[in-house]
């Protein structure tokens, strides 16, 4: 998804529930954590974590979707795209979940534009954080994956008892891609609080970082 002269254009989009933007943090001088235009996610993210790498790496996999999210529709891709123009100005995904169809176009440079999508924020936050900043997010996912394998299920509550709202853009990525692939079956799930709340899943191996799809995604 990085940005270049002879790739299409994808922007980011905050979903919108009930008209009103869900707003991403920030957390200024005092300590205060106060709400951030997500009109502005980019430069927040600019600001927040530096100018991202310049760095161009060819592609070691085909992009993909890099989450586990339930409605994933990677088994209904063929019928999906007969029912597609062979070729589209701009692409709209309203929930882009884990964009099964969406990186299948990418890869197929069916569009010239994409505007993806979606209620949770945590998602924007990771697709910009994977498509702006590989070679900060995956340290961090290696330190987790070592974490876990010495500590799991400690380590897995510690990372879910975390207040997403508090942490900078690329430690919600990270925490959120590690969730993801530790928690029970992949599921997204948060109380009326909006606290996470899915049990570990128990897992002997999961594959919290895969560097290659990764870097696949942040480059189609």
């Amino acid at each position: 998804m990085a940005s270049c002269s002879d790739r299409p254009s994808v922007a980011l989009c905050v979903g919108e529930t009930n008209g009103a933007s869900q707003n991403t943090s920030n957390e200024n001088a005092n300590g205060v954590v106060a709400p951030v235009d997500p009109t502005q996610l980019d430069d927040f993210l600019l600001k927040s974590l530096g100018e991202p790498s310049k760095k161009e790496r060819p592609p070691l996999e085909a992009a993909k979707p890099f989450i586990k999210w339930a409605g994933g529709k990677t088994q209904l891709l063929e019928p999906i795209s007969t029912l597609l123009p062979a070729r589209i100005q701009t692409y709209y995904e309203p929930f882009i979940g884990g964009g099964a169809v969406f990186w299948a176009l990418a890869t197929a440079k069916r569009f010239a534009r994409a505007v993806i999508n979606d209620w949770n924020q945590e998602i924007v936050d990771t697709y910009l954080v994977v498509r702006d900043f590989t070679d900060d997010l995956v340290p961090l996912l290696a330190r987790l994956k070592q974490e876990y394998i010495e500590a799991p299920e400690a380590t897995f509550m510690r990372e879910r008892a975390k207040d997403p709202t508090t942490l900078a853009p690329l430690h919600r990525a990270a925490r959120f891609l590690f969730l993801n692939r530790t928690g029970f079956n992949g599921m997204y799930r948060v109380n009326k609080k909006g606290q996470f709340n899915v049990p570990w899943g128990k897992y002997e191996n999961p594959k919290i970082l895969d560097e290659p799809l990764l870097r696949a995604c942040s480059q189609a």
